[in-house]
């Protein structure tokens, strides 16, 4: 038998070589250790709710108490009130904070996405957790 037939033979015999498949999973291993290692980082508790209209802080409030707060659009501008009673507004977003964390629970936009998220694209609200003490990795 000739080499090049040899060597065409060879190939059709076997998928993966044993050294492809050793690369392959050094490969995936080191995927799924950055993938684990950046999903099981320090999460912080945040301590107080920032919300956003158009990227520009509008109100800030602290987690530790529950409470429920009005965003809404008036005359081109972000407002933010304490309770829940949206009746007579349009643009507006129902945030609600309840053991430490904060959810839009009604919203009158069409998508609905800021209740899953925290951000509203039709209004431009967004939700932020933040905390008090922070540190730098530098």
């Amino acid at each position: 038998m000739s080499e090049p037939l040899k060597i065409c033979r060879g190939r059709h015999n076997s998928f993966f070589a044993f050294g492809d498949l050793a690369v392959y999973a050094v490969l995936l291993a080191l995927v799924l250790l950055f993938t684990f290692f950046s999903f099981s980082g320090r999460k912080e508790e945040g301590t107080r709710l920032e919300i956003s209209y158009r990227g520009e802080v509008i109100f800030m409030a602290g987690l530790e108490k529950d409470a429920l707060y009005v965003f809404y659009i008036d005359g081109g501008k972000g407002k933010v009130i304490a309770g829940g009673d949206a009746d007579g507004l349009s643009d507006y977003n129902v945030i609600e904070v309840k053991d430490g964390k904060a959810s839009v629970v009604a919203s009158d936009c069409a998508d609905k996405v800021c209740f899953g998220n925290g951000v509203c694209l039709p209004h431009r609200m967004t939700l932020r957790i933040v905390s008090d003490d922070w540190e730098t990795d530098l």
